[in-house]
């Protein structure tokens, strides 16, 4: 009889347990007024996550069961002195980085569940791990005194994200002679694919099952990020993942404490150039087995922050600059990273709810910061005033051709009848809203557009992009 009261004793404790823990995350329970990300709901393996985490282990220990940190990040790192042979001394500014984004993300103002937190630690760790392989590569070719190609006259669009760029970006893809990384490529780079292989290699479906296990978190996690923003294996992307190695966390900044120590470095210009030589020459890697006939192209907003390095490692480089509204840039920006990350926050629980305000401010921040950062470099270097063209995003939506057609003749690059066949191709087959539609306004987030208006002022007395007033040629 001694093991039914074992097992009576365990039971009884079990329930217990849980009715005491129900208890206390029910008393953390609101009905949000406003929903400001999408209608997410975890998976119950990771509900079971965070109850355990949440409620039981980090109260006790006082620390996430599973987080990112600076010790189990440098296993998958190579020793010091040759990461510096292949990106410089600067490269020792990557580490003060994931220092300083353990400190924050264990700071009491940090609001990531235990999900959140292991999502953050495995996302970091898969492309940290990407870079130990390419940075190995090219130590190796470095050693052989192999030379890489050139990377010449790339065009690459920068500037405030959300102001049609991704739409720009697709259309010049469209150019065959051009050159435009793939998303797979930044998650399985080695060896590097060639022109005939580069749409059915068989890591593309390798990354399309690396991508789809985020389901495995929010099930309906694509289908609501798609209505935002298109990502798939095989399609062009945007080269910030290859950034991402070394902590451009673009959309993860803006929901740390705009005072966390991480957000100060993320946003701190000088030191950067390790980036920068890391992005150079995993392009260069990139196009030794399929070199563009004519140009590379690449597009990421984060750019905008650090212009100088970005010259410095393409200096003849053609760079777009796209306009919108910052009144619209930044409830679309604030709702697209408030998508990505869902499953970093439990909006139905007061201690892990995004705090809209907050978030939606540490992005008109950082959007100011990168408006101020470029139109101070154009300022300072008027011997580069000719590398820079300015879009608007309204005549960009209602010419899409006619835009393309315009940076081409300002740039010299070749415009031929193949190029636009494919282009308008493109575009009828990738009608805005395909993947469905999400509301976003400054209101939503509690920000006034008198306040936003006020912090770009010299923005948009150089660059008037409301609606009616878009004149930018």
């Amino acid at each position: 009889m001694l093991w039914l009261w074992i097992v009576a004793t365990i039971v009884v404790g079990v329930v217990m347990i849980s009715i005491l823990v129900l208890h206390r995350r029910q008393s953390f329970r609101i009905e949000p007024l406003r929903c400001v990300g999408p209608p997410t709901k975890l998976s119950l393996p990771f509900q079971l996550i965070n109850i355990i985490g949440d409620e039981i282990y980090r109260p006790l220990v006082k620390k996430p069961f599973y987080y990112l940190s600076l010790k189990n990040m440098q296993k998958h790192c190579l020793p010091l002195e040759i990461e510096e042979t292949v990106l410089g001394p600067t490269t020792k500014n990557f580490y003060e980085g994931l220092e300083l984004l353990e400190r924050s993300i264990l700071d009491k103002k940090c609001y990531f569940t235990s999900t959140g937190h292991i999502a953050l630690a495995e996302l970091v760790k898969l492309h940290v791990k990407v870079r130990k392989v390419v940075i190995k590569y090219l130590y190796d070719l470095k050693q052989m005194q192999v030379q890489l190609p050139a990377v010449k006259r790339p065009i690459i669009i920068t500037g405030l994200p959300r102001t049609g760029s991704t739409l720009l970006f697709s259309l010049l893809a469209q150019d065959r002679r051009s050159r435009v990384l793939r998303n797979w490529e930044m998650f399985e780079p080695l060896p590097p694919p060639t022109k005939e292989t580069i749409d059915s290699d068989p890591r593309i479906e390798t990354v399309r099952k690396l991508q789809k296990l985020v389901s495995i978190i929010q099930p309906n996690y694509t289908d609501e990020v798609w209505k935002l923003h298109y990502y798939e294996a095989g399609s062009v992307e945007e080269e910030l993942l290859v950034m991402l190695p070394h902590l451009m966390l673009m959309p993860q900044a803006i929901l740390l404490h705009p005072e966390s120590e991480f957000s100060k470095w993320y946003l701190k210009q000088e030191g950067k150039e390790f980036v920068y030589s890391f992005l150079r020459q995993f392009i260069q890697v990139m196009g030794t087995n399929y070199h563009p006939e004519s140009h590379w192209v690449l597009k990421a907003p984060i750019h905008s922050l650090f212009p100088e390095e970005l010259m410095n490692a393409f200096p003849d480089a053609s760079i777009i600059v796209p306009h919108r509204d910052p009144c619209e840039v930044i409830p679309s920006w604030t709702k697209l990273s408030l998508y990505v990350l869902a499953h970093y926050v439990d909006e139905y629980d007061s201690r892990f709810k995004v705090d809209g305000p907050m978030i939606c401010r540490n992005t008109a921040n950082h959007m100011s910061e990168k408006a101020k950062r470029l139109m101070d470099y154009r300022e300072q270097h008027p011997e580069k005033k000719n590398q820079f063209l300015d879009i608007n995003y309204h005549q960009l939506i209602s010419d899409p051709i006619g835009t393309v057609r315009r940076i081409y003749e300002y740039f010299g690059y070749e415009y031929s009848d193949e190029f636009e066949a494919n282009m308008k191709q493109w575009l009828r087959d990738n009608q805005q809203g395909k993947y469905g539609r999400v509301k976003y306004s400054l209101e939503e987030f509690g920000i006034r557009r008198d306040e936003v208006d006020k912090m770009f002022e010299k923005y948009l007395s150089l660059y008037p992009c409301h609606p009616e007033k878009s004149k930018i040629v």
